[in-house]
């Protein structure tokens, strides 16, 4: 905490070069920037002094209280919020669980549920300024949001906060399975797309199942991917994924998708050269005429 007349001296900005304070010598000064380069802050940045510098970190253990009715399991894709920051996670392991009766804590746990208390590791998919909970109770809490629902699913205190390399980025990167995806379509005389459906809760049930429906009809493998997801704790852009390299045609009909979860699935589709229709539902239209034009925009693949 810095407080009116307080001097810190030099103090670094995290992450750095990130409110630009060309103009103002002594806070350029102060950070660094005596030379005149502008230095660039923007909210959700910390200062801090140098002495006593903020950990940037993309890997997280922390202890969470489980919130949701659905279970908390590995591979489960959450937004954590932190400070002012809203940064994607990957849940990469569930590390144990506490027994509230015996306060002793059991590995091996394979799930939270409603109101568990255990360790997870998290992987962030951008730089977060966390802090053991044990020194410093404002950079060591967070709270856990649904990314599809946007409830607030778990309350957590950091315990370890590491920095890797990668953090989640290795989740978009994409490596071949044994067998040949050409050699496994040209077997099967398949070939393997996901179709995003965009439009109001109400289109998107109908539109979905009619969707999956006139595939199938068609002689193409299809699944449907719709809003018990968030029940199951899956990824869409994943699970679309695999579905779309085996051959199979995923119809993904979330209604509370936002444009940043299909953002990252158009991306991972991309990484692994599968094609990725997104295709706007308008108001009205029926549910025929969208499989029509799904059945019309993969034909054209």
């Amino acid at each position: 905490m810095i407080r009116k007349g307080e001097d810190w001296g030099e103090v670094v900005a995290t992450p750095p070069d990130l409110v630009d304070v060309t103009g103002d010598a002594e806070l350029a000064a102060h950070l660094g920037a005596a030379d005149g380069r502008p230095v660039r802050v923007c909210g959700g940045d910390l200062f801090s002094s140098v002495e006593h510098q903020a950990r940037v970190s993309q890997e997280i253990e922390a202890d969470v209280c489980w919130f949701a009715e659905a279970p908390l399991r590995a591979g489960g894709r959450y937004v954590v919020k932190h400070l002012t920051q809203s940064v994607d996670a990957v849940v990469d392991a569930i590390l144990d669980r506490l027994d509230v009766h015996t306060l002793q804590r059991e590995a091996g746990a394979t799930a939270l549920e409603l109101n568990d208390i255990g360790r997870v590791r998290l992987l962030t998919a951008s730089p977060v300024m966390a802090e053991p909970y044990d020194r410093n109770q404002v950079t060591g809490a967070f709270v856990l949001v649904d990314e599809l629902t946007r409830d607030t699913v778990a309350a957590g205190m950091v315990r370890e906060a590491k920095q890797v390399e990668s953090g989640m980025e290795a989740e978009l990167a994409w490596e071949p399975p044994p067998l040949d995806r050409d050699e496994r379509w040209e077997a099967l005389g398949v070939r393997g797309a996901t179709v995003w459906l965009r439009g109001t809760p109400e289109l998107l049930a109908d539109a979905g199942a009619a969707v999956e429906r006139a595939l199938v009809s068609a002689g193409r493998g299809a699944y449907l991917l719709d809003g018990g997801l968030s029940q199951q704790g899956l990824a869409p852009g994943r699970l679309a994924r695999l579905f779309a390299d085996s051959g199979a045609v995923a119809v993904v009909a979330l209604p509370h998708a936002s444009a940043e979860l299909r953002r990252e699935a158009r991306e991972l589709h991309a990484a692994a050269g599968l094609h990725f229709e997104d295709l706007h539902i308008p108001d009205g239209e029926p549910s025929e005429r969208t499989a029509e034009r799904v059945l019309e925009a993969l034909e054209e693949d």
